[in-house]
């Protein structure tokens, strides 16, 4: 039903060695603003290439699936996740190309 995830940049900042873009991300029909710092990868005279890392909640998009972990594999794990399959926060990873005119 929500084939994709997009994100709309609004403001753009260039700090020292990076960049901080604030901006929509929209997922499961759902928008939040969203501020990802991104540094440049590369750059020439028809592109600039920026990529981003940032955190979510998930919850806050109605992704809310979940299953118990069973208690053999929650021994196995331990300590390293909760005791359920998915963590409420989600790792974002985020490319921008810059078209130069």
């Amino acid at each position: 039903k929500f084939p994709t995830i997009t994100f709309k940049a609004t403001e753009g900042k260039k700090l020292k060695k990076k960049f901080k873009v604030k901006g929509q991300l929209t997922m499961k029909g759902v928008t939040k603003d969203v501020t990802i710092k991104f540094t440049k990868k590369s750059e020439d005279d028809k592109k600039i290439v920026l990529e981003g890392k940032g955190k979510i909640n998930r919850l806050d998009y109605g992704v809310s699936w979940n299953k118990p972990l069973d208690k053999s594999a929650w021994q196995k794990v331990k300590g390293i996740l909760g005791k359920q399959i998915l963590d409420k926060d989600v790792s974002l990873a985020l490319k921008i190309v810059i078209n130069k005119k």
